[in-house]
């Protein structure tokens, strides 16, 4: 951007929702570890087979808000099932306790100390992350979605304005100024000799 005020918007909108990305995602990544180490305790003390495994695939859907731990689990559940439909209705049991017990506590605090980011947009990127790149894929597909969410959150889109007038808004020169201001600066006239 050769407009150096332009350029400082930009800049500050870009700084500001880095810090709110990044905030979000230490938060995330200590979430991921416990849900892991939880996981790992679960599968040890039910003698679930591949508890390491087990424990990694928790933790990377625990990325996803309210409902990750839970997708996570099934599979979890779904191992525990041949020792017996009691141990797979404990895991499951204990999992969900676990479920509830980050979405009561751990998941308000960090939506309040950095951004909200919902369920199901961070499910689907994650599921089509999961599908293109597999285990690193579902992580970096919300690891965007994080982002861009900051990137709005920045912006101060409210329901009324829409994500590309409050953009414009950014990369306008006096921060007001539409599209057809902008027509209007592009057209010059030629002088004629």
């Amino acid at each position: 951007l050769p407009d150096p005020a332009r350029r400082a918007r930009v800049r500050s909108l870009l700084v500001g929702a880095h810090r709110l990305w990044w905030r979000y995602l230490v938060f995330t990544l200590g979430r991921m570890v416990a849900a892991g180490l939880f996981a790992y305790v679960v599968a040890r003390v039910f003698d679930v087979p591949g508890p390491v495994l087990l424990a990694l695939w928790v933790g990377a859907w625990a990325v996803v808000p309210t409902i990750g731990v839970a997708v996570g689990a099934a599979a979890v559940a779904l191992l525990a099932v041949p020792d017996s439909f009691q141990a797979a209705g404990s895991v499951l049991a204990f999992f969900a306790g676990y479920q509830v017990l980050e979405d009561a506590l751990v998941q308000p605090r960090l939506e309040h100390r950095s951004l909200h980011v919902g369920a199901f947009v961070t499910f689907v990127a994650a599921v089509l992350g999961l599908e293109v790149y597999g285990i690193g894929g579902l992580i970096g597909g919300v690891v965007a979605v994080v982002f861009v969410a900051a990137v709005v959150k920045e912006l101060g889109v409210a329901e009324d304005e829409g994500l590309w007038s409050a953009a414009q808004d950014v990369l306008d020169d006096n921060g007001a100024a539409g599209p057809a201001d902008a027509d209007e600066t592009a057209t010059t006239e030629v002088p004629t000799a």
